[in-house]
């Protein structure tokens, strides 16, 4: 893993070039704040949140925050020289002030240190910012006095408002006695709170609960209630899924985001997506297309050739978007966004699609002027898409935090069950009950309409546990269920380093519990889906990067192997409707008829899709899981599978 600085570069208040400051309201110059990762670290998971496995690990990160005000370079907390925790030491690990330096900041630059607490992993750098102001909570002082010596020091007991109200530093208490998070305020309304261990993680932030070692739980659950207003956007203490270097830089500038990787779909990206910021000073169109047009710029001096870019957009830079493209053709290629900016309503040319791109044919399936919704977006990794028949609420797995989870239109997201087994791909049947792939125990499971655990179906084979269950597919009548076994390791949770079985291939499971391998010869299948006759099954070969379908005996068997299509790229689950339609999940959604020619493509705001399914009243809405969000979007087209209104 390569150790960078930057994973969420945020304007605070406006707009400004890139690589500069500009001014604002009474000249004051607006500050330019980055997330800092100094290393990674395993934790048991009921040290993240109360009730979690001693067992199961989570990789945490070790953060701190680089603030610039152009005239003052901040620091809230500071990390540490060295780690060392429950008999280990941290992975990735490199000292903060070789981080700073490293990415061009000289660490006695650095004129103030804001202290969150006491505790090592955010103090324990100190010596290294010698010539820097401490500003810390007294009682944290108190425990932290032989790094204070000799030091400028303010302490304060509440509350502490620094360099004009541009900073609030506020005693919340809770993981320890005078824990202190840091509020940043925004022109617009926004407050920016940088919560060091008052909230590790998302599991913290999603479900409203304290993270495990408090010293207060009173306190530590108090944090929620004093940030629950949307106008809160928190930056966790130790994000455990924090995209630093690779593809997985995230970068917020003046009211835009653009989330990477650059290389994408045999091509170059860039996806500028709304950061959430409704105020003014965010929404300067004009700026945010000189910034639009600045990453291309950026994108084209790269290695790697001078083909064209595709331009995406979420959000309130939809406009900016579409001006940037229409100004300089010669950076782009194709344009999506998400949203019709009403200044270019019924104006539209054929080059500007809403996450519908590539393929006239694609006029079919999705009407002009429908665009994808966002219905969650703080996941780690959302899976297993499937729509209860009877009360038509979409269900989801987020495996890597081992919940089930379920969303509709009244009460948005909300938890269904957790621990869940690592489930990944499921389907609902019939009767309401839930098939569910689980890769943490290695089988395929049925669950009752309540998240109870019904019954195992399959364990294993020729005395052998499955390497991990991926997606399933019923029968339409019922009499059996085929799953995807291929092996994918995660450190945190997975029961083998190897795969348990000798192949990855398809299972067949009966009604009466025999299992059957009726393939034999794939690479490492992953999605699965069938034709609602029950004729005809569909199999993704992730690594083969092909898509084979087979005809269906009477008994299950599988015969008369053929290409359905050869995919080009690796590619997740799939869904059909019912005019035979497939559509594979991959960096994109990709859709094909039934006789194999891609019709064309339907993209979400992320650089990777999971899984999807076709639900809904009018059993036309496609819902689509992403990595970290899940997305809607209306068909022209229905679903085998949905619910009676």
């Amino acid at each position: 893993m390569r150790t960078v600085l930057v994973f969420l570069f945020v304007s605070l208040s406006g707009l400004y070039p890139l690589l500069g400051m500009s001014h604002g309201e009474n000249d004051a110059p607006k500050p330019r704040l980055w997330t800092c990762k100094y290393g990674e670290f395993d934790l048991p998971e009921n040290m993240i949140f109360p009730g979690g496995s001693k067992e199961k690990l989570q990789t945490i990160s070790l953060l701190f925050h680089f603030i610039d005000f152009g005239e003052r370079r901040i620091l809230v907390d500071v990390g540490c020289d060295k780690f060392f925790f429950l008999g280990r030491t941290a992975e990735h690990f490199i000292r903060p002030d070789e981080l700073l330096r490293k990415n061009g900041i000289a660490p006695e630059t650095i004129t103030d240190c804001l202290i969150t607490h006491h505790h090592d992993d955010h103090i324990g750098a100190l010596a290294s910012f010698p010539d820097a102001r401490v500003y810390i909570q007294a009682k944290e002082a108190e425990r932290a006095k032989k790094l204070l010596y000799g030091r400028a020091v303010t302490t304060f007991d509440e509350q502490l408002e620094l360099f004009g109200g541009r900073m609030i530093l506020r005693r919340v208490g809770g993981h320890t006695s005078g824990h202190s998070v840091v509020e940043i305020p925004l022109a617009c309304g926004q407050v920016y709170v940088i919560a060091g261990d008052a909230c590790y993680s998302p599991d913290n932030l999603v479900r409203k609960i304290p993270t495990a070692s408090t010293g207060n739980a009173a306190e530590s659950a108090a944090f929620f209630e004093r940030y629950a207003d949307p106008k809160y956007r928190i930056l966790l203490g130790h994000e455990p899924t924090a995209p630093f270097g690779g593809n997985g830089i995230r970068e917020v500038i003046h009211g835009v985001e653009f989330v990477e990787p650059v290389r994408w779909g045999g091509g170059r990206r860039i996806f500028a997506k709304d950061p959430g910021c409704r105020g003014k000073a965010c929404n300067d169109i004009e700026n945010q297309k000189s910034l639009i047009l600045e990453r291309a710029q950026q994108i084209m001096a790269q290695p790697g050739g001078k083909e064209k870019i595709y331009l995406e957009a979420s959000g309130n830079v939809c406009e900016a978007a579409v001006r940037a493209y229409r100004e300089r053709p010669d950076l782009f290629r194709a344009l999506a966004v998400s949203d019709v900016p009403a200044t270019w309503r019924g104006v539209k040319g054929g080059d500007v699609w809403q996450y519908v791109v590539e393929g006239e044919r694609m006029r079919e399936i999705v009407e002009e002027g429908e665009y994808v919704r966002t219905l969650g977006d703080v996941f780690k990794t959302a899976e297993g898409a499937t729509v209860d028949p009877v009360s038509g609420d979409l269900f989801f797995s987020d495996f890597m935090s081992d919940e089930i989870l379920r969303w509709n239109e009244a009460d948005g997201v909300r938890l269904f069950k957790r621990p869940a087994g690592h489930v990944n791909g499921m389907l609902f049947r019939k009767d309401g009950t839930l098939l569910a792939c689980s890769m943490g125990e290695n089988e395929l499971r049925l669950l009752n309409r309540d998240g109870t655990d019904r019954k195992v179906l399959a364990k294993g084979f020729g005395g052998r546990d499955f390497n991990g269950p991926n997606d399933v597919w019923e029968r339409p009548d019922g009499s059996g269920w085929y799953f995807t076994d291929p092996f994918y390791r995660w450190k945190e949770w997975s029961k083998y380093a190897q795969p348990p079985m000798d192949t990855k291939q398809v299972y067949y499971v009966t009604a009466n519990g025999e299992v059957i391998r009726v393939t034999d010869d794939l690479v490492e299948p992953n999605g699965i889906t069938g034709t609602p006759d029950g004729k005809t099954l569909y199999v993704a070969d992730h690594r083969g990067r092909k898509c084979w379908a087979y005809s269906i005996d009477e008994n299950g068997r599988l015969s008369d192997k053929r290409l359905f299509c050869d995919i080009g790229f690796g590619t997740d689950g799939m869904t059909i409707d019912a005019d035979g339609r497939l559509y594979m999940t991959a960096e994109d959604i990709n859709v094909w008829d039934r006789n194999g020619e891609k019709l064309g493509v339907i993209r979400i705001p992320e650089f990777w899709c999971g899984n999807c399914c076709i639900g809904g009243p009018d059993k036309n809405i496609l819902y689509v899981c992403g990595k970290r969000g899940v997305y809607s979007i209306k068909l022209k087209v229905r679903g085998v599978r949905g619910f009676a209104k």
